[in-house]
This record gives C-alpha cells, sequence and structure tokens, in this order.
C-alpha cells in the first residue's frame, strides 16, 4: 500500500518535471554510491494532485519548522551527521553538484 499527500494550489507539472529529473539522476548515478529514491505524481488537475509519500523522509520545510531557532540546514546537518557521515555526505552533494556544471 502507498501512501500519498494530496496539493493543492501549487504547480503539478514543475512537480512532474521534478520527478522527471530525480529519475534521470538516479539512472545517471546508478553506477557511482549514491541512493536517489524516485516517487509517483499523479495529476488531477492543472494545480492539484497526488505526491506520493516516502517512509523515513522528511521535507526541508519540516526540518526547517522543527529545529533549534537560530539554526539553518548547514548546521543541522552538521549535527545529525556528525563527524565522518557528515564528510561522506557533503562528498556525495559535491560530487552531484560537480556533475550538474
Amino acid at each position: 500500500m502507498k501512501c500519498f499527500i494530496a496539493k493543492a494550489n501549487d504547480n503539478m507539472i514543475q512537480e512532474m518535471f521534478a520527478l522527471q529529473l530525480i529519475k534521470k539522476f538516479g539512472e545517471i548515478f546508478g553506477k557511482v554510491d549514491i541512493f536517489v529514491k524516485s516517487y509517483e505524481v499523479i495529476i488531477t488537475s492543472e494545480d492539484s494532485g497526488l505526491i506520493e509519500f516516502l517512509n523515513n523522509s522528511s521535507s526541508i520545510d519540516g526540518i526547517l519548522k522543527n529545529i533549534p531557532k537560530g539554526w539553518d540546514l548547514n548546521k543541522f546537518f552538521r549535527y545529525y551527521f556528525k563527524g565522518d557521515k557528515f564528510k561522506k555526505a557533503e562528498l556525495k552533494e559535491i560530487g552531484v553538484c560537480a556533475f550538474l556544471l
């Protein structure tokens, strides 16, 4: 069984494009040590639809609402991924960004 999030008053064409990019990145980076998870988007009208909920995931908005005041995402990730875990995640991100340039 899959769970979905209902979205309204949002550009669902943009959501579908983002999904296509994620799937393409998964194909491209499938040969390296980067995990990319795609999800389903079901467009029900021009500005509404359903987006598959990914278990054990958090939205950036959800993270920002729950981190201590004065923190940003950088500080959150440095706290959450301490030591070598952060360095490995950072190197993977640099690799993705370098590929996109």
